[in-house]
This record gives C-alpha cells, sequence and structure tokens, in this order.
C-alpha cells in the first residue's frame, strides 16, 4: 500500500518533519539582509579585504580606511551587575558610511560600542571617484 503524506500548511513530509519548518527557512533566507552575518568587502591599495558583523572598529579601519562621514545615532545607558556592585555602562550607537563607486550601492556600518553590529545597503551613488568597496 502506498503511504499519502498530507502537504500544506502543518503537514509532515515524508521524514516525519514538519514542512511549516522548511517553510520557515525558505522565507528567512529569502529576506533582504537575511543570512549567517553580514559583511561588506573593502578595496584598499593592498587589494581587498572582507569585514563582518563582530568585527572591531579598529580592524574596520585598517581594511576600509576612513569613511567617507560618521554619525553618532544615539548613545544607550544600561545598567550591568558584577557580584554585589551594580555598574551604569553608555554604549554608543554609531553608523559609518562607504561609498562604493558610481552606480553601486552605498554600504552604512552600524557599530554598537565598539562592534559592527549591522552592514546596511543604502541608495544608489552618484558621486565621483574611486570604489572604496563592493
Amino acid at each position: 500500500m502506498k503511504a499519502r503524506y498530507r502537504l500544506g500548511f502543518g503537514g509532515v513530509n515524508p521524514k516525519g518533519d514538519p514542512l511549516i519548518w522548511q517553510a520557515v527557512l525558505v522565507l528567512a533566507l529569502s529576506l533582504p539582509g537575511a543570512g549567517f552575518g553580514d559583511s561588506m568587502r573593502c578595496q584598499n591599495s593592498g587589494g581587498s579585504s572582507l569585514v563582518s558583523t563582530g568585527d572591531s572598529k579598529f580592524r574596520v579601519l585598517e581594511a576600509c580606511g576612513e569613511p567617507a562621514g560618521r554619525e553618532v545615532v544615539s548613545t544607550v545607558t544600561q545598567g550591568v551587575r558584577q557580584g554585589p556592585y551594580f555598574q551604569q555602562m553608555t554604549i554608543t550607537i554609531e553608523r559609518w558610511y562607504y561609498f562604493c563607486g558610481y552606480g553601486q550601492f552605498d554600504k552604512t556600518l552600524q557599530f554598537q560600542g565598539d562592534q559592527l553590529v549591522a552592514v546596511l545597503s543604502g541608495k544608489k551613488s552618484h558621486q565621483e571617484g574611486p570604489p572604496r568597496c563592493f
């Protein structure tokens, strides 16, 4: 006798895995900016370097050079408990802007404190000059 499988929302495939999880995975991976980590390839005098979320500001400056612009978005003060003591910590949210060349999408790097937390694509650039990223 042939096995029948009900397909559709909440159905089960032959291996017994819920189809809903497969649909969620396909949807999540198809969203813009989704994936296992945002990154940007920078072009510099020594070739090219890749920067990714988790990198420090020093690493990004070393790989990509000085950004075309910087902006402090906000500062967040939060409390941190260390044993019996309570300490306040202020973290700066900062954005760095890189122009990737004429007709290419500009990149915005967002930092939380010293750590790169997001690489965002902006509008197409109409600025002349050598490309800094791709």
